[in-house]
């Protein structure tokens, strides 16, 4: 089940975010997302929308959505098993155009994006790292739904 997230959901979500993080950015030490995890807010900022997606009452997976900019992650435990499809599913279904930045070597990220429609539009250097990064977005090819 896909639904909008609560405030008991943040921490959950902070933990999801840093273990898929420091999975998937193998090339970073798992401190600088330890960071980043600490630095997310107590509530979401103003104009955020946060989905999460629930399966036998355990958060599996979150997305959030600031302006047009997304972040999609799944637990570990349930990557590659749909669940970051669908949540992506749901919320292109509300958003004429979505947009990512994500590490380009990120393989996985990456792949993923582009089998969903994201096309890069630019590379830039990570001002925390140094390391590449990609700008991705995809466009609806149909009107938004009401």
């Amino acid at each position: 089940m896909i639904r909008e997230a609560t405030a008991d959901d943040l921490a959950p979500i902070r933990q999801i975010r840093l273990e898929a993080a420091a999975q998937a950015h193998w090339f970073l030490p798992r401190e600088f997302w330890e960071q980043r995890v600490g630095q997310m807010p107590e509530v979401p900022p103003e104009g955020a929308e946060i989905w999460v997606l629930e399966q036998s009452g355990e958060l599996r997976g979150f997305c959030w959505l600031q302006d047009s900019r997304l972040e999609v992650m799944v637990a570990t435990c349930c990557q590659g098993v749909g669940l970051g499809s669908r949540l992506l599913d749901f919320v292109k279904d509300r958003r004429p155009a979505l947009e990512a930045v994500v590490f380009a070597d990120n393989d996985r990220a990456v792949a993923f994006l582009r089998h969903h429609g994201f096309e890069v539009l630019e590379r830039h250097e990570h001002v925390d790292t140094g390391k590449d990064e990609l700008t991705m977005q995809w466009r609806s090819r149909q009107p938004a739904s009401a």
